[in-house]
């Protein structure tokens, strides 16, 4: 008999969309909608509990710059990485016979 392969696991990949299509508008929205979500969020804070919502405030910059200094390590890194296998490929011999 013929298996048509429909039990076993495709991967991830839509066979009808490109892999990435639905990120181009995912991250705008998330983009523009989290700030005015918690600026909304602080506003009904303020209008809940006055004062406490700068505790509230104050937990957001934490977690932000918390979030902030994860992505500056990783970039740093990154960069770092770089340099290190392009000092690598510029100090490595060419291979034989690809002299000019």
């Amino acid at each position: 008999m013929h298996d048509t392969g429909a039990g076993k696991f495709q991967g991830w990949k839509s066979p009808v969309r490109p892999y990435n299509s639905g990120m181009r508008i995912a991250k705008p929205l998330l983009l523009v909608t989290t700030p005015i979500g918690l600026a909304i969020g602080l506003y009904e804070g303020w209008r809940l509990a006055g004062g406490l919502v700068f505790i509230m405030g104050a937990l957001m910059l934490v977690i932000a710059a918390a979030f902030g200094s994860v992505v500056y390590t990783i970039r740093k890194e990154r960069a770092e990485e770089e340099e290190r296998k392009k000092a690598q490929a510029s100090q490595s011999p060419a291979p034989p016979g690809t002299e000019s």
